[in-house]
């Protein structure tokens, strides 16, 4: 297989119709049965140019389109020293909000080399923390990179089907190799 050269690239204000438009293709494809419309309401509150703006604006979020040989191929939202609620006071975090990959990467390895780059990229903090849907394969990925489920939460949203609103919470020791 042939090595798939990845970049976290910042993305500005500029980026953000770009990834309005990519959310609209690429998240049903992913999440659609998550949701009793398919995800058009998720899709439009969570991922419209106004609501991108607000998340970019945060304090300490950083938004970054992935590239995959040159081509964008999805984004990571990476928060710095947000904590989980079971976290050590002392530690420092670094909270990966969102990752999603275009279908057409899956399977290539790309989503490893992505989150060696998120690890890099937060190298001074001990830990890395997410969340994640229990059902849709990803524990198991996040599992062989290092990552432990610390606690079950519910996706609560008015449109979710109930039986498929499970995640977990997941952590990783920054500072060792997985």
């Amino acid at each position: 297989m042939p090595e798939n050269v990845i970049k976290l690239v910042p993305m500005s204000c500029d980026d953000l119709r770009w990834l309005e438009a990519f959310m609209r293709v690429e998240y049903p494809r992913a999440y659609a049965a998550l949701w009793r419309d398919g995800g058009v309401a998720y899709v439009e509150e969570t991922f419209s140019v106004e609501a991108l703006e607000a998340e970019h604006s945060e304090s300490g979020a950083s938004l970054f389109r992935v590239d995959c040989d040159n081509e964008p191929a999805g984004f990571v939202r990476i928060v710095a020293d947000k904590r989980p609620s079971e976290s050590a006071p002392d530690s420092r975090y670094v909270y990966l909000h969102r990752i999603y990959l275009a279908q057409s990467s899956h399977g290539r390895g790309v989503g490893r080399r992505v989150m060696n780059a998120v690890m890099a990229f937060a190298a001074d903090c001990d830990v890395i923390w997410l969340e994640s849907m229990a059902k849709n394969g990803a524990v198991g990925f996040y599992e062989r990179l290092g990552f432990q489920t610390v606690a079950h939460t519910v996706l609560e949203h008015p449109k979710v089907n109930p039986e498929a609103a499970g995640m977990v919470r997941m952590v990783r020791d920054n500072q060792t190799d997985a």
